[in-house]
Order: C-alpha cells, then sequence, then structure tokens
C-alpha cells in the first residue's frame, strides 16, 4: 500500500517526505546522543 501511494506523489512531494524523514532521524540521533551523554554523567 505504501509503495502505491508514493508512486503517485511528485517528485517535490517525495524531496518533502526525504527531508522529513531526515529530519526525524536526525533528532532520533540528537535524543539519543542526550541519552547517553546523560548516562555518562551519572556514571
Amino acid at each position: 500500500m505504501k509503495n502505491i501511494n508514493l508512486g503517485r506523489i511528485t517528485k517535490q512531494g517525495n524531496s518533502t517526505i526525504i527531508t522529513t524523514l531526515i529530519e526525524s532521524a536526525q533528532g532520533l540521533v540528537s535524543k539519543k546522543a542526550k541519552k547517553l551523554k546523560t548516562r555518562q554523567n551519572s556514571q
């Protein structure tokens, strides 16, 4: 189902999705980094 929906979206839409995925991925990475830093500080 997801593949069919993605096929209909224009290139601009795809680039928007890609940027949002990248931003969310960066957000997750920064959250993990903060958790790791707090763990290191507590030790």
